[in-house]
């Protein structure tokens, strides 16, 4: 029985010191990820958008009323001719559009029917101009990522 006790007590002490750890890293992480680009995820009042801006076919500039007036939206996925379509349009079931809720985008591609797509992440970002450097950046990014492999 003793030797159960210990086993439990030895595996609460592996799981917290790896947990603790991997918290230590995250913050970590977090601190030295202060670059020009950083984000927050929050939500936007749908009533406060002024315009939706398509920066490619899975990223939306957003420009809004109210102090925190710039935001970019990326899509859950690829959505296929966002770039160049005309009437984009928040479609939600409550007046604010946050990361990972239940927003969509529906959007008119030439030549095509209405299409919806659903929103991933909303971001606070600092301009127009910080919404197309942070989509370079991360196109960058992955592209590194896959020739590195």
């Amino acid at each position: 029985m003793k030797r159960w006790q210990a086993l439990v007590l030895l595996l609460i002490l592996v799981f917290g010191a790896s947990a603790a750890l991997s918290q230590i890293k995250f913050e970590e992480a977090d601190e030295a990820d202060d670059t020009e680009y950083t984000v927050k995820k929050m939500c936007v009042s749908a009533g406060n958008i002024r315009s939706l801006n398509a920066i490619d076919d899975q990223h939306i500039y957003v420009n809004a009323y109210g102090s925190n007036k710039h935001f970019l939206l990326t899509m859950q996925r690829r959505c296929m001719g966002l770039q160049g379509a005309g009437n984009i349009a928040v479609k939600d079931t409550t007046s604010r559009v946050c990361s990972n809720s239940f927003g969509a985008i529906t959007y008119r591609p030439m030549g095509r029917g209405a299409e919806t797509c659903n929103i991933g992440t909303v971001e606070a970002i600092g301009s127009r101009e910080h919404a197309w450097g942070l989509v370079d950046e991360r196109k960058r990014a992955k592209e590194k990522e896959k020739s590195d492999k």
